[in-house]
């Protein structure tokens, strides 16, 4: 009986394992279907940005969303297609204070982009704010200075929203605000005044109120802009309320009590989210 013997290779077997690693390394970092049409395009992102400028705000706190706004800005990845706009009495019309897509820059042009962009935005909340603060017309419900109107920006986001491809964009609606709506018309069909102590009445009005709006596949963040006299000042109700309003009207735009739970999908707090940070 013959026995077959495999040829000895004396000093060539660390050449082989070498050839073996560069081909493994190589074939991973190769895109797994280069050319297929059934490989999933890369996903944009589409961020709206909503930034209180209204006189419900304390100057300070007013400062603080132009410098939040602006970090938000700073944080977005190369690609992403973002809008700024404005928190104000026509939440149907707006106009945006900022808009762009984020470009790869080096790190010199980087900074140049954001202090401009930065004073810009800066300047024109500051004008906003001060504009709005010296308006004292009473209006039918002698209410002079009823400009924080954030719930018809529900549906100007979802309108937005709607350009874009559902399937292969990630989408981020963002606030800037301490969310204390106090709007004269609204979608709920009657002035909302969250300034109260005691909102329960808002609350319940939220929660039944069909808007019959979609942003189930937006990740919605409330940024509350807080300062050493935040926690002083008077005529505000508490957080929590404030937070179980909103709550009862994302339950009207395809959020769940799962959705509303997770971190990930909505947030609402002072300071940036952890996904911002990155």
């Amino acid at each position: 009986m013959f026995k077959h013997r495999l040829p000895q290779v004396k000093g060539n077997h660390c050449l082989v394992s070498l050839i073996l690693m560069i081909a493994l390394a190589t074939f991973a970092c190769e895109p797994t279907c280069p050319g297929d049409p059934e490989c999933p395009p890369d996903k944009e992102r589409v961020v709206v940005i909503f930034s209180d400028v209204t006189s419900s705000l304390l100057k300070k706190e007013s400062e603080q969303v132009a410098s939040i706004t602006c970090e938000i800005v700073d944080s977005l990845s190369p690609g992403t297609r973002y809008y700024v706009y404005p928190i104000q009495t026509e939440g149907q019309k707006l106009e945006p204070m900022y808009e762009g897509t984020v470009v790869a820059q080096d790190r010199a042009t980087t900074k140049a982009v954001s202090d401009a962009r930065k004073k810009k935005l800066s300047e024109e909340i500051e004008r906003l704010y001060d504009l709005i603060r010296t308006t004292k017309r009473a209006d039918a419900y002698g209410r002079p200075d009823n400009h924080t109107c954030i719930l018809y920006t529900l549906e100007y986001a979802q309108k937005i929203f709607k350009q874009f491809d559902e399937k292969n964009t990630d989408f981020d609606l963002i606030y800037v605000s301490d969310m204390i709506e106090e709007c004269n018309v609204t979608p709920m069909g009657k002035p909302i005044a969250l300034t109260q102590s005691n909102i329960s009445e808002a609350i319940k009005l939220a929660r039944e109120t069909n808007l019959n709006l979609d942003l189930s596949h937006a990740r919605v963040s409330m940024i509350i802009p807080a300062t050493d006299l935040t926690y002083t000042a008077s005529g505000r109700p508490n957080s929590s309320q404030v937070l179980d309003f909103w709550e009862a009207i994302l339950t009207h735009c395809g959020f769940n009590e799962d959705s509303l739970k997770n971190s990930q999908k909505f947030y609402f707090s002072s300071g940036l989210p952890l996904y911002l940070k990155s």
